[in-house]
């Protein structure tokens, strides 16, 4: 059993018993990108009447896994997920956790993967290998764009974690926020995701 409630902008979710997994989703909306670099959000309606120039539509996806008996190779069914390929429970400083991404159930060969502000490399095989340090595995963030979208384009970003409480702080603006999980309270944001690093 769980207790929603949503304060101050914030979506919370307050578990009775510990929880072993999460994951949530939240549609950004469309933005549309201004000659100053600037970025307004539109209505559906408005994004359509403009013919969706300069506008994308952004996605975001969140999955944690709380509980090292929770099984790594279940799919959360999630649009763009962010798959461990080992186990990221009882990792040390020196360690690396192999992780995929999958959009639509497959896998994909050039998501933007990053880790603490930096790009983490992708190879042939879909893997990429994100280092441990001192403090623990920290959140990890991907994005792909759809390249058979047509308008509006289609831009998704997932995070994934282990750790158990997220929470996000409103901007003005529609730049990339990071979602942390402690504990058993989940807080999923609305705040817009847009990277003009975006992956190809």
């Amino acid at each position: 059993h769980s207790t929603t409630t949503f304060t101050n902008g914030r979506l919370f979710v307050d578990t009775t018993t510990p929880a072993a997994a999460y994951s949530g989703t939240y549609d950004n909306g469309f933005w549309r990108e201004n000659p100053d670099g600037s970025y307004d959000n539109l209505t559906p309606e408005e994004a359509a009447e403009i013919g969706f120039e300069n506008t994308g539509q952004y996605l975001k996806y969140a999955t944690g896994i709380f509980n090292e008996d929770f099984p790594i190779s279940r799919s959360f069914e999630q649009t763009l997920e962010i798959r461990p390929q080992s186990s990221p429970f009882n990792l040390t400083p020196g360690d690396t956790l192999p992780i995929r991404v999958f959009f639509n159930n497959s896998l994909i060969t050039n998501p933007l993967v990053e880790y603490q502000g930096n790009e983490i490399p992708v190879d042939s095989n879909g893997v990429a290998l994100i280092p441990i340090s001192p403090q623990g595995l920290d959140l990890i963030e991907a994005s792909y764009r759809n390249p058979n979208a047509n308008n509006p384009t289609l831009s998704y970003a997932a995070t994934f974690s282990t750790l158990g409480y997220g929470e996000i702080i409103p901007q003005p603006e529609p730049i990339p926020e990071p979602l942390t999980i402690l504990g058993s309270l989940v807080a999923l944001g609305i705040l817009p995701v847009f990277k003009k690093n975006q992956s190809r």
